[in-house]
């Protein structure tokens, strides 16, 4: 019988774990998200004024979805999982809803990221109803979204228009009263709005659309 040296133990105990050791498993499959664009949006083009002086770049949401892919990627490692973000264009919330089908069936996707104008995403929320797929509203701010056109598997990542008009509102009330007083602004911290409005009242209406809103307070004389 030959005796094996004792220096060389340690590699025929590693070569026996490999062989002892199951197969390695086969790597997930990418994590597909859809993103879905109306081709060539108006909403995006860069905007000129007089003189030809451009007040707005050109908008790319597509952009910052990837950059929000790239941020993911960390998480992805620990979850070995890779993410991946498909973009399918459309001229339609027909095409739009093509391409979601086209990637729900080969891709296994179920989010998908929608940058389209509001009534494109109204019609496509309406043709995925009940295919248990998720979609996040990138760029609309239409107020019908979060009201009658509003649909249980749609989210939305931006405000609506009158969210906007509503925190402006509330950022200005108060100046206008210092304007129409004559009075300094205070030097102490503004309250948190939520503290300072009361609460909407209840509408007996059937047709209301969560359009009711609570009048903002006077910031002089604290009445409303």
């Amino acid at each position: 019988m030959i005796e094996t040296p004792r220096r060389y133990w340690p590699v025929l105990l590693f070569l026996g774990a490999l062989v002892a050791a199951p197969p390695p498993m086969a790597a997930a499959p990418p994590y597909t998200i859809g993103y879905l664009a109306i081709e060539d949006d108006p909403r995006h083009k860069e905007r000129r004024s007089y003189a030809n002086i451009v007040i707005r770049p050109a908008i790319q949401p597509f952009e910052g979805a990837k950059a929000g892919l790239r941020a993911g990627r960390i998480i992805g490692r620990s979850l070995e999982v890779e993410f991946r973000l498909t973009r399918v264009e459309g001229r339609s919330a027909g095409d739009l809803a093509a391409g979601l089908e086209r990637l729900y069936v080969e891709a296994g996707a179920r989010f998908f990221l929608v940058d389209a104008p509001g009534p494109v995403i109204a019609e496509l929320a309406r043709a995925t109803r009940g295919r248990g797929v998720l979609l996040l509203n990138v760029s609309a701010l239409d107020d019908a979204l979060r009201g009658q056109d509003c649909q249980s598997h749609l989210m939305h990542l931006v405000p609506s228009r009158a969210m906007l008009n509503d925190a402006l509102a509330q950022d200005a009330a108060p100046a206008a009263s210092w304007c129409s007083t004559g009075r300094s602004p205070p030097t102490k911290s503004w309250p948190r709005p939520s503290s300072a409005r009361p609460s909407a009242p209840a509408c007996a209406s059937s047709t209301c659309a969560g359009s009711c809103r609570p009048t903002i307070p006077d910031s002089a004389s604290g009445t409303t």
